[in-house]
């Protein structure tokens, strides 16, 4: 029999409105816990309440918080960030001798930035063993104790992040599974490239390393070459000249077994350098152009048939001229051949005015993707397709294009489709019949689309580079 009278949101079935509380972030969640018992219920109870765990600041109240939701944790696996700046009375005795250690049995990732006044009372919870750990991030320049998590060598951690630390040339056990490593040094400090130390992780398979000075002590051994063959992932963010003898260092073979590697480059060092790095890619397909953080950007090349990238980061400002006589600008877009072989092009609208006039020789390319990249987060709405930075150099004319693909690599955006029918008169396609929307919708005018495109499509997921190949930040 029918219910008879209104229906509110009390009658949900629990299970609906906990899959709602998925979509709150923590303060949302606490908010929507005030509304009634149930719902305070359901929330305390919700695993975003006790499984992502963070305290950003020091204070009884925020401690007493943290404290409340390892509670309703009840010994369940549970994530740990801890940010916090400066320093506080209650931060040893709360949080570092009566919290964190209640948490180390239990924490699956653990994040720590405190000030380095607390090393050495840290030092002591950080050696207590973490049998469920597999992540863990580190800003400290206390380099790593081998007792680190109870020098246990069944450990399950697989992912290191150091931010200031180093590697000890020691065998450290709790290290011996790690799978990916990550380590940045942000401050000249006689740095020296941890080779041995990485002689010993036999499992790792993605590694990164940033510094603005480091010592490479050459010739590498045979015991770290061999690492390096076993890598899906290398990141090497160091001086351009660090990383020209570093790639010199590192025989060829061992760089064509790499399946994605990325540097710091400029067109100061030459093409000798790229040659290196592109050689096992035999048959390009795809080139990205794309915002890499607020003053450089990455160019991507990607090889069809092994899937194999390679990826160069360069200082935006050394395009901020014309390309006639820019010699700091990059070899590759001189490259007629390798633009002949190219059927992708992706580039970021927040570099496109800088780097569209360098791109004279791709008229053979089938597919353009202009991507809305996260600057475009504070652009007026809707957004607007780029323009042409140099009176009397627009297009060069992508006579090839049969496919615009407009993209955005965060949340959806709008744009205006006059603009859209617009940007391809100043890019001279008149061959681009296609239109792919991606994470983009189009308003106003939407009618004279199709008088212009044969085919119309949308997608709620990007083409290429998908989210795990973009370089997003080259230090972090």
């Amino acid at each position: 029999m029918a219910r008879l009278g209104p229906i509110t949101v009390h009658d949900l079935p629990a299970e609906m409105i906990s899959h709602a509380f998925s979509y709150l972030n923590l303060q949302q969640l606490v908010y929507a816990a005030w509304v009634c018992r149930q719902w305070r219920d359901l929330g305390f109870e919700h695993p975003t309440f006790w499984r992502a765990l963070a305290v950003d600041r020091a204070g009884s109240g925020s401690f007493s918080l943290l404290k409340a939701r390892m509670g309703q944790g009840r010994g369940r696996p549970c994530c740990l960030k801890v940010v916090i700046a400066g320093t506080h009375p209650l931060i040893v005795p709360v949080l570092i001798r009566e919290l964190l250690p209640a948490l180390m049995p239990r924490a699956l990732t653990l994040e720590v930035m405190l000030d380095t006044l607390y090393d050495q009372e840290l030092f002591d919870v950080l050696n207590m063993p973490a049998p469920h750990l597999v992540d863990y991030a580190r800003c400290s320049e206390v380099p790593l104790a081998r007792e680190i998590f109870g020098g246990s060598t069944t450990s399950k951690l697989q992912t290191l992040r150091l931010v200031g630390a180093s590697l000890p040339d020691v065998a450290i056990p709790a290290l011996r599974s790690i799978r990916t490593l990550s380590i940045h040094h942000f401050t000249p400090n006689g740095t020296i490239f941890p080779t041995i130390a990485l002689e010993q992780l036999r499992h790792l398979t993605s590694l990164t390393f940033a510094s603005p000075e480091v010592e490479l002590r050459t010739p590498f051994s045979a015991d770290f070459v061999e690492l390096l063959t076993h890598l899906d992932l290398l990141e090497f963010y160091c001086p351009h000249s660090t990383v020209k003898e570093f790639v010199q260092a590192v025989p060829s073979s061992c760089l064509a077994a790499i399946r994605t590697i990325r540097v710091l480059y400029s067109g100061a060092q030459g093409s000798d350098l790229l040659d290196q790095l592109l050689a096992p890619l035999c048959s390009l397909s795809h080139l990205a152009i794309q915002r890499a953080d607020t003053i450089t950007f990455s160019i991507s090349l990607q090889d069809e048939q092994s899937g194999f990238v390679r990826t160069v980061v360069e200082p935006l400002p050394n395009y901020y001229c014309k390309p006639d006589g820019n010699e700091m600008a990059n070899p590759l877009f001189r490259n007629v051949e390798m633009a002949s072989q190219l059927s992708t092009v992706t580039v970021s609208v927040s570099v496109w005015p800088h780097l569209i006039p360098y791109l004279r020789h791709f008229d053979s390319v089938g597919t353009l993707i202009v991507e809305y990249d996260w600057l475009s987060d504070y652009a007026p709405r809707p957004q607007r397709l780029p323009a042409f930075p140099f009176p009397g150099i627009g297009s060069p004319g992508w006579s090839g294009l049969t496919t615009l693909v407009l993209q955005s690599r965060r949340d959806f955006i709008d744009v205006n489709a006059l603009d859209v029918l617009a940007f391809l008169d100043l890019m001279i396609a008149q061959r681009c019949k296609n239109l792919e929307l991606r994470r983009v919708r189009v308003i106003d005018e939407m009618d004279v689309l199709p008088e212009r495109f044969k085919t119309i499509v949308s997608f709620a997921e990007r083409l290429w580079p998908r989210d795990d190949q973009s370089t997003s930040g080259t230090l972090g």
